[in-house]
């Protein structure tokens, strides 16, 4: 009888601890994006303003490194199955700055012009934008992961990822279907969601990736 209370007790604080990993990481991320937040808010407003394509660009600049902070701590919580979130959170920004921060502006630039693309060209030109978009999005799904783990020069970064992204055809299919679950928890409730939603979202991603990037790490 006592084992099983002391089981219960330690299920009940590891999912209290837990919530609290996504909580504060999902606060942190919110704070070092308050530009796009902004953004957020006053687009959904009803009579949102009409902003440039390079205003918006220069919102969504710090998402690179908040992002790719909350990967490595994630990625950690993954591994370790427990985390100091605020220490592990802004020690991996810090560290990974710089190189996130110029992978990140890469992408949203060549995401930028392919969303041009897309919504001006109507012929068949379209769909290969199209995809192209989505690929660049695997990519991306790769490539912040692996800043967040190792410390490896941005062109293997880039190499690695694009060979993952073509040839890791289960866990890309398990990362577009944690996308996916995300989407449809935030479209369900929107109110608490938002409140943890990078967090699981990023946790999700790392927890996908969490073999791949062991094998990579062992040299298998």
């Amino acid at each position: 009888m006592r084992k099983e209370t002391d089981l219960y007790k330690k299920n009940i604080f590891t999912a209290i601890n837990y919530f609290y990993c996504f909580f504060m990481g999902n606060l942190y991320f919110a704070l070092l994006n308050i530009p796009l937040m902004i953004l957020l808010f006053m687009y959904s407003q009803p009579n949102n303003p009409q902003l440039s394509l390079l205003e918006i660009f220069i919102c969504c600049l710090p998402i690179g490194p908040a992002f790719t902070a909350l990967l490595g701590a994630m990625g950690k919580l993954v591994r370790e199955k427990d985390i100091n979130i605020t220490k592990d959170y802004f020690k991996m920004y810090k560290t990974n700055f710089k190189q996130s921060f110029l992978l990140w502006s890469l992408l949203l630039a060549v995401l930028t012009i392919l969303y041009v693309d897309i919504k001006t060209v109507k012929n068949e030109l379209f769909y290969l934008f199209l995809l192209l978009f989505a690929l660049v999005l695997i990519i991306a799904f790769y490539m912040f992961p692996i800043i967040s783990r190792f410390y490896l020069k941005t062109n293997e970064v880039i190499i690695m990822s694009v060979i993952y992204a073509f040839t890791q055809i289960k866990t890309t299919i398990l990362i577009i279907t944690t996308l996916l679950a995300c989407y449809a928890i935030f479209n369900t409730a929107p109110g608490i969601s938002i409140l943890f939603i990078m967090s699981l979202l990023c946790y999700g991603i790392m927890y996908c990736e969490n073999n791949l990037l062991k094998k990579f790490e062992s040299g298998t």
